[in-house]
């Protein structure tokens, strides 16, 4: 995980191999979960990776890309913007409400989860 930072040096070696297995993660990922990120612009790292992951998905199709925030309409239209139609749901009532109303379907979905974030 890296956190929010206006200034990251990503360009050590270590990093890079972790945003390489990272990216190719995404991928071939059918699912994205985000928990708890606001999607920041400022954090054009972070957002650089993640749509490269889409747009270069393994499938020819985009993930589809659920997001669970809690009182922060902003940041759903973020991810609204950068990724478009691949959004299926935005949850705006935080963690234990969708825990309650939507984790037993997320998770007996036909596809398995793959959760790539939480903040």
């Amino acid at each position: 995980m890296a956190t929010f930072s206006y200034r990251k040096h990503l360009d050590v070696p270590f990093f890079q191999s972790i945003w390489d297995d990272a990216r190719e993660s995404l991928r071939t990922a059918e699912r994205w979960l985000f928990i708890g990120y606001s999607m920041p612009e400022a954090d054009v790292e972070i957002r650089h990776l993640l749509k490269t992951a889409e747009l270069s998905h393994t499938s020819g199709t985009r993930p589809r890309i659920d997001v669970v925030l809690k009182d922060d309409a902003s940041a759903g239209l973020r991810y609204q913007r950068l990724f478009g139609r691949a959004v299926q749901s935005t949850s705006s009532a935080g963690i234990q409400s969708w825990v309650v109303k939507s984790l037993s379907d997320y998770c007996s979905s036909r596809v398995a989860p793959h959760i790539t974030g939480s903040r």
